[in-house]
């Protein structure tokens, strides 16, 4: 039995597909007030539960009606530019993350996997050989503070209450459905035949899809890890340049599209280094060029300009 958070959101409700199908695995998806699913039915060995992270009750409800024996937490409160945010991410990131840490330390769960972000580095250059999980933390913003804050309330709990804790620090996540982000918005410029326009096009681009995101959570749910608590930089691939992603798009798509370069706006590169998790999550990612060609075809389906 799976506890997976977030079932309404992008990653979760991924998430909850792939471990629903699993022969094995049965799953209860929460979801909270704001992302009301409406179709509530136990389907597919599903069971949906609408919970507030931040009310220990809540919770406590949950892990008492079920044997919840792992927890796959990807629910977040995303930055919204209001003025109350911070104090708002803090009880959803931070205290809604430790609420559900100390219940599964409590039902003594065997493995409790965190949905963290690349936005923990901030905004120093990584350097050419990326940033390490090692890396020394400094916030550039109240999202990344409070991911990582929660990261630290797992370590802590994992490391006291003999919790088996994994945080993956997902690269920028891609793939349809979501309909924004550099891959979706220049496939959709070359099936429409317009422009190609880039930021920072020379830096390199690293990136996460949405499946392999989901199988990087699928492999540290596998993990057997001889320590309590581990970190894991998580991405698909990293790109020479955003620009010969783009040029990559533009010959797949059999066009010849401009390309337009914002060289005024200047950033540093955030790439990740994700050598431990090639030695140590074990999990097969999609082919770039063939995934890239699968976008195509379903862009060019709901653009209606595919025959």
């Amino acid at each position: 039995m799976i506890l997976v958070t977030g079932a309404s959101g992008y990653l979760g409700s991924q998430v909850v597909k792939r471990i629903s199908d699993s022969k094995t695995a049965e799953v209860v998806a929460t979801f909270n007030a704001s992302n009301i699913i409406t179709n509530t039915n136990s389907i597919n060995k599903v069971h949906y539960e609408q919970c507030d992270v931040t009310s220990k009750s809540d919770i406590e409800k949950i892990f008492n009606r079920w044997n919840i024996e792992e927890v796959i937490h990807t629910a977040a409160l995303l930055p919204d530019g209001k003025p109350d945010y911070l104090t708002r991410s803090i009880m959803s990131n931070v205290v809604g993350t430790a609420n559900l840490a100390q219940a599964a330390a409590v039902k003594n769960c065997s493995k409790f996997i965190y949905c963290s972000t690349t936005s923990v580095y901030g905004a120093s250059p990584s350097g050419l050989g990326g940033w390490k999980e090692e890396e020394r933390f400094v916030a550039t913003s109240e999202y990344a503070l409070t991911k990582f804050s929660g990261e630290e309330s797992l370590r802590v709990i994992c490391e006291r209450y003999g919790l088996n804790g994994i945080s993956l620090r997902l690269s920028g996540i891609h793939g349809l459905p979501r309909r924004n982000g550099a891959l979706y918005l220049l496939m959709k410029a070359a099936v429409r035949g317009e422009t190609l326009f880039l930021k920072n096009g020379k830096n390199r681009f690293q990136f996460l899809l949405i499946e392999d995101a989901v199988e990087s959570i699928v492999a540290a749910l596998n993990s057997d890890m001889s320590v309590a608590y581990s970190v894991f930089n998580v991405a698909s691939c990293t790109i020479d340049s955003l620009e010969s992603l783009a040029r990559k798009i533009i010959e797949i798509a059999g066009v010849d599209n401009n390309i337009k370069d914002d060289t005024d706006c200047v950033a540093n590169e955030h790439i990740m280094c994700t050598d431990r998790m090639n030695e140590k999550l074990k999990f097969t990612r999609r082919d770039l060029e063939e995934y890239l060609k699968e976008m195509y075809r379903r862009v060019c389906s709901m653009e209606s300009l595919y025959v």
